[in-house]
């Protein structure tokens, strides 16, 4: 499958279809770039983030749909305006991919500081 190797080298052989006038294609680009994500556990893909934008504001619903999944799985909160902007979509598919991407994000994202700040710090003797 598509996107699933993990490679980021594959980015730019994918991306060079995002515009083409398949639907399909379109929407298998962004469900590729998702795989990859979802491959490199959404970290270090940030540089995916403005074509899955792109992809998230297509004419056809597929697409919308495949790239709102895909920027679910970046850990990164530069998606997070893409997001919101989805779920305030008309179309219930792509509200519900982008509740779901929330909701998914709000579970697996930590920010480091906050990791940090829960480290036991050692007391002063």
């Amino acid at each position: 499958m598509l996107g699933r190797s993990g490679q980021l080298s594959q980015v730019a052989n994918l991306t060079r279809y995002a515009g083409h006038a398949d639907s399909g294609v379109r929407a298998a680009v962004a469900t590729a770039l998702g795989n990859l994500a979802f491959s490199r556990s959404g970290i270090g893909v940030e540089g995916l983030i403005p074509i899955l934008a792109r992809l998230s504001q297509d004419s056809k619903v597929d697409v919308r749909v495949a790239a709102v999944q895909a920027l679910g799985y970046i850990r990164s909160n530069q998606v997070l305006p893409w997001l919101q902007r989805a779920q305030r979509s008309s179309n219930g598919r792509v509200n519900r991919a982008a509740t779901i991407a929330l909701q998914q994000l709000k579970l697996s994202y930590q920010p480091k500081s906050t990791a940090a700040s829960r480290q036991k710090k050692p007391g002063k003797r």
